[in-house]
């Protein structure tokens, strides 16, 4: 921990405010992609607490739910839905656009007041084991009870020698949150103060992601430190690596990369094996069985790896299981597939007129 002194003259002067994102963005990476009224349904995240309790969150308004048997619909209007998330109370929460979350302890889902219009995009458990929710224009809030609040503005960047510099990039948005880092546009945010010290702020990096790669996903192992990731837009796989006391994202054997054209990855889940699955918005599942981390990254394929062409030409946007054999993915069109351990199936959900 930073001496106090330092730190406070450090607050003063390089201090940070997020930058707004545009409204337009030329890469396909930019999660505002899909923020104009869509042409059909659009299923963009999955997430369940066991196989007979499993939520669907999409655009237009889009919640659906399986018990195992059955699928229901429901129609929450036209606020785009992009990100759930199961805490241990059995509480689930949904985020979107427009500032818009809602939770389900179980009686039905019912709104939660963010106290901002910017778009949300992911939501789930972060540092110090708090509830977060990320979007639009760099917006971080923190669940405190049944009300959000806005986490602070200041954020640095520490270079790979502890030297802390001002960022001048500005923070589009961010896209993704674990228990080590919310991660989005150029950036991962890796908390440096503990919650309760008088100069609470965020700190950016490092990581060696690649110039312009947007961190889509990510996965939390609270049993593992070295069982966290997080995956690039451009197939890159950062793994969380621990040395003297600190943490930092290291690119490992990744899925994609320049080697293999392989573009557009859009969620990751990882299996009871450690093994990483991946979505892309090509329509494809790719399973990685990540070796040690490599320098430089080592991109070969193991005989345990495979591609699956579960839906060429269709966006696959997420991912999740119970096992690897059970494994859901949802996307464009408002498409639902199964893995049984063996073929992928396309299911019959129910979708809105």
């Amino acid at each position: 921990m930073k001496n106090s002194l330092l730190v406070t003259a450090l607050l003063l002067t390089l201090v940070i405010i997020f930058a707004g994102c545009t409204d337009e963005m030329e890469t396909i990476n930019q999660p505002d992609d899909y923020l104009d009224p869509p042409i059909s349904t659009w299923f963009l995240d999955i997430q369940g607490t066991a196989a007979d309790d499993i939520w669907i969150a999409g655009q237009p308004g889009v919640l659906v739910h399986f018990d195992g048997t059955s699928w229901s619909l429901e129609d929450h209007g036209d606020v785009t839905l992009t990100s759930l998330y199961n805490n241990t109370t059995g509480t689930t929460y949904v985020c979107g656009h427009s500032g818009t979350i809602m939770k389900n302890s179980g009686s039905g889902w019912s709104d939660m007041n963010s106290g901002i219009d910017s778009n949300l995009y992911g939501i789930g458990k972060g540092p110090y084991g708090d509830t977060f929710v990320c979007g639009q224009g760099g917006a971080i809030l923190k669940l405190n009870g049944s009300s959000w609040d806005n986490t602070p503005d200041e954020v640095f960047w520490i270079s790979q020698n502890d030297t802390i510099l001002r960022s001048s990039d500005d923070i589009e948005s961010f896209k993704t949150i674990n228990k080590y880092a919310i991660g989005g546009s150029n950036a991962i945010l890796l908390v440096e103060a503990h919650p309760d010290s008088t100069h609470q702020y965020w700190v950016k990096g490092p990581i060696e992601a690649s110039l312009g790669e947007w961190i889509i996903s990510g996965w939390t192992d609270e049993q593992s430190v070295d069982n966290n990731w997080l995956v690039g837009a451009e197939g890159h796989l950062y793994r969380l690596l621990e040395a003297n006391d600190e943490l930092s994202y290291v690119e490992t054997s990744s899925p994609g990369g320049d080697h293999t054209n392989l573009h557009d990855l859009t969620d990751i889940w990882v299996d009871e094996n450690n093994s990483c699955w991946f979505t892309s918005r090509g329509g494809q599942v790719l399973k990685r069985t990540p070796a040690e981390v490599i320098e430089p990254p080592d991109y070969m394929l193991s005989s345990e790896d495979l591609t699956f062409d579960v839906a060429p030409g269709t966006s696959l946007d997420g991912i999740w299981g119970t096992s690897v054999n059970d494994i859901w993915v949802v996307g464009y069109g408002g498409v639902v597939f199964h893995f049984d351990g063996t073929d992928w199936s396309q299911q019959d959900v129910p979708l809105p007129n």
